[in-house]
This record gives structure tokens, C-alpha cells and sequence, in this order.
């Protein structure tokens, strides 16, 4: 699928599942939802998130930066912050940077329930909970 397919196929959810009062529908929910629905693709170098991440579409470059990435995540939660969610991100970055397209993390049960998690964590400590659904 592309990164149309998956922002299509999540704002449609969203706004299916707000006529049976599961998802409040917002501007605010349906770009979290937008957003949130292209995250399975972030493992692949060409997807739509990474055309604004990488800087070079390619998969060295894919796992050098997100592997880059969570271990900043992991050296700020570990010397400054102490934040659970935190340390999750971080884990999570470094484990899309090595993952594979499709047979990685991001596409199973496994990244739904650490992005699902994490963002939920942070949602109730920051006081946005009502977003958590339409992030899922």
C-alpha cells in the first residue's frame, strides 16, 4: 500500500467508528489518526514519513539514522529524563532501524502495542487522552 492507501484507509476508520460513538470525530483526532496510519511503513526506506526523514532513501542510511535516533532517545531518558515512554521510543527506534519491510516490527501485533503504549502513556500524562483512539 502507499502512503495515500494508509491515511485513507485510517481517516475512514475513524470517521466509521465515530457514527457508533467508539471515536469523537475532530480535526485534531483525524490528523493523529492520519498521522498514526503511516507508521507500519516507517521500517521501509521509501515510505512517506521517511521522505522527510532521510535525507537518502536507502536502507543503510534508514538504519544508521533511526538507530542514531534511539540511541539519543535512550542516552537523554537514561541521563536527564527517567520516562518509561521515553525509553520505549528509543528501544522502538533502534529496533525499526534494523527491522525489515513487512517481516519487521512495525507490521504485527508487536509494533501496534508499542506504539499504541507508548503514545497512550504519554497521552495521559500530557492530557490528551482522547486522542488515543484515533491514534489506534
Amino acid at each position: 500500500m502507499t502512503g495515500k492507501t494508509h491515511v485513507g484507509i485510517g481517516v475512514i476508520s475513524a470517521v466509521a467508528l465515530s457514527q457508533y460513538k467508539m471515536v469523537e470525530l475532530s480535526l485534531g483526532g483525524l490528523l493523529v489518526c492520519a498521522i498514526a496510519s503511516l507508521l507500519p511503513d516507517i521500517d521501509h526506506p521509501k515510505a512517506l514519513l521517511n521522505k522527510y526523514i532521510l535525507p537518502i532513501k536507502n536502507k543503510a542510511v534508514k538504519t544508521t539514522i533511526y538507530f542514531t535516533l534511539g540511541v539519543f532517545f535512550l542516552l537523554l531518558n537514561f541521563f536527564y529524563l527517567n520516562l518509561k515512554y521515553v525509553e520505549t521510543i528509543g528501544i522502538f527506534f533502534v529496533l525499526t532501524g534494523f527491522s525489515s519491510h513487512r517481516n519487521g516490527i512495525t507490521h504485527s501485533l508487536t509494533g501496534l502495542l508499542c506504539f499504541g503504549g507508548t503514545f497512550g502513556y504519554a497521552a495521559r500524562i500530557y492530557g490528551f487522552k482522547e486522542y488515543i483512539v484515533p491514534f489506534l
